[in-house]
């Protein structure tokens, strides 16, 4: 019997305690993994939660830079807005109404490339500013820039093919060691205060326009339509690419001497520097009698520009044959001027009676458009 028993139990009980303990091992592992499982479901519940309470900290975030933001371009605006009533407001009071015009006189080094025989080593560039309710701020700094003689002495320096580009740079007239950019900064008129820009007033050909951010005291003329380029979102490169060139001007006299300028050969490199740089001798604001006069004269080919004669143009009549007519509509401003100013009495514009007669006549303008 006892033999028979040890038989049934190799034979039937030790095959079921072996598989017993196999299931439960497997069920002890099995139960493991659930415990692993509710554990790392705890973890990820947890970690949804942080997640879900930091997205809802980033919205508010979002929402509170966006309100930021906002109140920050609106502050921008009005500040814009002051700058261009107070820039009015001065310019009108230092330089009138307008229209406002400015001549160029400049120099070329005797190696220049010339267009034709006629060109010489002198020559004269005729701009009427922009009209005073589109660019108040940057007509107002240019006229300034002009009027304290910031630009004399400096160069026209790049020829990028698109444009001509003149600021702070030496020429071959220029003295050691100029310090050109720095007479900007200590006038204070170094760089405009902000990019204003005007839909009616683009960049065209022959139009000026201050180069950089923030624009100026580099200006370039335009030697082709330039009005997607350097208008509203053309310059991406910078930090704001929504903004877009000041264009302050345009050339009504002395387009040969811009396209002579376009001629000029420039240096190895992306900058496009002119290999020899054109000297701005002088600027200056034109009255209304000197403006056609100043249109059909150019700085003397016998007088030779030396650096003791900067600022100091000589000008002679130059052949009527090469003289370039001036802009119908600078003629137009003259004729209407000419009507209004007739039998006024001429008086010292820094006089008291100059000033007193600037009030009168803006008394009757206001008087007639109260009427």
């Amino acid at each position: 019997m006892e033999h028979l028993r040890q038989n049934i139990i190799h034979d039937k009980v030790e095959p079921l305690s072996r598989d017993w303990e196999e299931k439960y091992a497997k069920l002890e592992e099995e139960n493991e993994e659930l415990k692993k499982l509710s554990v790392d479901k705890a973890e990820f519940s947890e970690t949804k939660r942080l997640l879900e309470q930091r997205f809802e900290e980033a919205k508010k975030i979002r929402e509170q830079q966006q309100d930021d933001i906002k109140h920050l371009v609106q502050y921008k605006e009005k500040m814009k807005s002051n700058i261009q009533f107070m820039s009015k407001m001065a310019l009108l009071e230092k330089f009138g109404p307008g229209p406002h015009y400015v001549e160029i006189d400049l120099a070329f080094d005797a190696d220049f490339p010339q267009k034709d025989e006629t060109d010489n080593q002198t020559g004269t560039i005729i701009i009427e500013m922009a009209p005073v309710e589109e660019m108040p701020h940057v007509v107002y700094w240019f006229l300034e820039q002009v009027n304290r003689k910031l630009y004399d002495g400096c160069s026209f320096h790049r020829n990028a093919g698109h444009v001509i580009q003149g600021g702070p740079a030496p020429n071959f007239l220029s003295p050691p060691n100029p310090k050109l950019n720095k007479r900007f900064v200590d006038a204070g008129f170094h760089s405009v205060l902000f990019q204003e820009y005007s839909p009616n007033f683009q960049h065209k050909k022959y139009t000026l326009g201050f180069a950089g951010r923030p624009g100026g005291p580099d200006f370039y003329i335009s030697t082709m339509d330039n009005s997607r380029l350097h208008g509203p979102g053309g310059q991406t490169s910078y930090e704001d690419p929504s903004e877009a060139d000041p264009c302050f001007a345009k050339v009504v006299a002395g387009f040969d001497v811009v396209d002579r300028m376009h001629l000029s050969p420039v240096k190895p490199g992306n900058y496009k520097a002119m290999v020899n740089n054109v000297a701005i001798v002088s600027m200056k604001l034109l009255k209304e009698d000197e403006i056609v006069k100043s249109s059909k004269q150019s700085v003397s080919k016998a007088a030779k520009p030396t650096a003791e004669n900067v600022g100091k143009p000589i000008i002679e009549k130059i052949p009527e044959d090469d003289n370039k007519s001036v802009d119908s509509k600078l003629k137009k401003d003259l004729s209407k001027k000419d009507e209004e100013t007739a039998g006024e009495k001429k008086v010292d514009e820094d006089s008291a009676d100059f000033k007193a007669l600037l009030n009168e006549k803006r008394k009757k303008r206001m008087g007639r458009k109260g009427g």
